[in-house]
């Protein structure tokens, strides 16, 4: 699926504004804003943040309600979210830079979504990963493919959470 938007060009992802007031304003820029944006993301970032959000667009679970639902039901609709996201495999586990950069999309779609994936596999993940001994593997495994899910928890002492 990834490969699929790898080979559409960056003109295609980024089209024009569409008429409106502004349009006077931008035909007198000094600058060209996708070439802008294709030199501080880069091509690679600017596909990759178009396949998700166009993967995640077209999934029913990701449909925005119209009303704000209850925290419990916030809740339950997040965790399934995320479980569908780690069905697209959008990112190896292991690839960080790719696990960010989906956390971004995520944290745009949704920041208790992206809290929550970014917690897990940025937080959780990668601190047992990097902590940890081979004894662990499993447990950065399992956390990979959502086997299991992680936490976090701080303390600081003298502010009355330890």
């Amino acid at each position: 699926m990834a490969a699929m938007y790898m080979n559409v060009p960056v003109e295609d992802i980024l089209p024009d504004f569409p008429h409106g007031p502004l349009a006077k304003y931008r035909r007198m820029a000094s600058f060209d804003w996708k070439k802008m944006k294709l030199f501080i993301e880069g091509e690679d970032r600017i596909k990759f943040t178009h396949w998700v959000f166009d993967t995640l667009s077209k999934d029913p679970v990701f449909t925005k309600q119209l009303t704000t639902p209850d925290l419990m039901d916030q809740k339950e609709i997040n965790t399934k979210r995320l479980i569908r996201v780690m069905d697209f495999n959008f990112a190896d586990p292991n690839d960080i830079e790719k696990s960010l950069l989906l956390a971004d999309c995520l944290y745009t779609y949704d920041m208790e979504l992206g809290a929550k994936f970014n917690l897990h596999m940025n937080v959780f993940r990668t601190t047992v990963s990097m902590m940890g001994s081979a004894r662990h593997a499993d447990i950065v495994a399992k956390a990979g493919t959502f086997e299991i899910f992680g936490c976090f928890a701080l303390t600081e002492m003298a502010h009355g959470s330890n």
